[in-house]
């Protein structure tokens, strides 16, 4: 379901204290991810390869926009309104993941509501490629990064043929004689991409992730390079990104210096945390509020509602965590239906207080015998089996005791039962 905009007056408002904004970052990114279709094969993974591609740029100096699930009337405001802060702009850039299809010559983008007919081949309610393109404006240096044709379009057709909805054909843009552009397309024209393992990322998504890492001090186009080997090698060849440069590559990198020498290809040091804010704009809370509506989870809601309590949005997310956070457990299997459920065995070698708290739903049973820094370090172990860095030297030192803790990452991907034990513990916390 598309989430609605905010009224046009407000909108307005917030556009314009957010152009000034911009022209002083002078490095803008828009970045959509659509999964819940209507109307198409639904996907499970752009939502979230959207989100932690956002928050890398945001980490990274950009001034971020992330839209989700948006309808093709909100698609188009979104690219508008994009197009006036990139004109403004030193730097534009684009990403989007969701279904993208070439048909009858024509190169789409499929917003939530995208409809779809099986013979002849067409689609209605659809986004052109090439206004994703006119929304970089007039930035000397646009990059557009597609992480699209990532399934079927066509799952209720009885004879998909060929499957034409695969790939994009000739992507191109006339740039001005100042302006150099750089397409990323997650594979070759006709060609259909991975969306990846459920709860993970798409292999694009899990190369230009770790390439924003380790290699963002060189050229955006030698980035790029070598993230399209590491999604030929991710898949065994059988997905090869496509790097198209118009004008000339644009001379710059993802962080603000730019070293042009070769990146060093030894293991990297851990990158730095994302970027912390004391106030975000009305946006971000919209984004960050859209993010976690497409979650669903109570611990997703309450999260919101406590990184934003002056929010627009705050009552409403309060509304939906309660919803979210009575929902009955997951049932228990009729085998063990008279077995009162027990806490896992804790402590031992491994030094988890919950070792199953990745496959168990934990109720309030779990919780009742801890102290309160039991209760802390039982949340953290959940990320910590995920490989989370820790800024808190106790937790950081806590964990690497144990062999099982192989950090890598700031913000790990939690699957659903974790994210719920997450809320549940956090809820705990706030109580005490």
């Amino acid at each position: 379901m598309a989430i609605p905009s905010p009224s046009a007056g407000l909108l307005g408002v917030l556009l314009a204290a957010l152009s000034g904004f911009a022209a002083a970052e002078e490095r803008v990114a828009l970045v959509i991810g659509i999964g819940a279709y209507q109307n198409l094969s639904p996907l499970g993974n752009p939502v979230g390869d959207a989100g932690a591609v956002a928050a890398s740029l945001r980490g990274h100096g950009f001034e971020v926009f992330e839209r989700y699930d948006l309808a093709r009337g909100d698609f188009l405001n979104a690219l508008e309104d994009f197009r006036r802060l990139s004109d403004e702009a030193d730097v534009a850039l684009v990403y989007y993941a969701g279904h993208g299809m070439e048909i009858a010559g024509r190169n789409i983008l499929a917003p939530v509501d995208t409809e779809v007919s099986c013979e002849p081949k067409e689609a209605r309610r659809t986004v052109e490629v090439e206004d994703l393109f006119e929304a970089l404006g007039h930035a000397p240096n646009q990059i557009v990064l597609l992480d699209a044709c990532r399934d079927d379009p066509f799952p209720q057709c009885a004879s998909r043929g060929a499957r034409s909805g695969g790939g994009f054909r000739g992507l191109q843009r006339v740039v001005e004689a100042d302006t150099s552009l750089l397409i990323a397309n997650a594979t070759l024209s006709g060609q259909l991409a991975a969306d990846g393992e459920a709860g993970g990322h798409s292999p694009f998504a899990q190369a230009l992730l770790a390439r924003f890492a380790t290699d963002s001090a060189a050229p955006f186009r030698d980035m790029l390079d070598r993230t399209a080997r590491d999604v030929r090698s991710l898949t065994n060849g059988s997905q090869v990104p496509e790097i198209i440069t118009q004008g000339g590559a644009p001379g710059i990198c993802l962080d603000a210096d730019c070293d042009a020498a070769t990146v060093d290809q030894s293991p990297a040091p851990p990158p730095p945390p994302p970027a912390q804010t004391a106030a975000r704009d009305a946006p971000d809370d919209k984004a960050a509020y859209e993010a976690a509506v497409a979650v669903g989870s109570c611990g997703a809601l309450e999260a919101f509602h406590n990184a934003f309590p002056n929010s627009f949005y705050a009552a409403l997310a309060r509304e939906r965590a309660v919803t979210a956070c009575a929902a009955p457990p997951a049932p228990v299997p009729q085998q063990q239906a008279a077995v009162a459920p027990q806490p896992a065995e804790r402590g031992g070698e491994s030094g988890f207080i919950f070792p199953d708290s990745d496959v168990r739903r934990l109720g309030p049973h779990d919780l009742a015998g801890l102290s309160a820094s039991e209760l802390r370090v039982a949340r953290n172990e959940i990320f910590a089996r995920r490989g989370r860095f820790f800024k808190s030297a106790d937790l950081d030192a806590h964990f690497r005791q144990y062999s099982w803790y192989r950090p890598h990452s700031w913000e790990p991907r939690l699957n659903a039962v974790e994210t719920y034990n997450v809320g549940l513990i956090q809820a705990e916390e706030n109580r005490r």
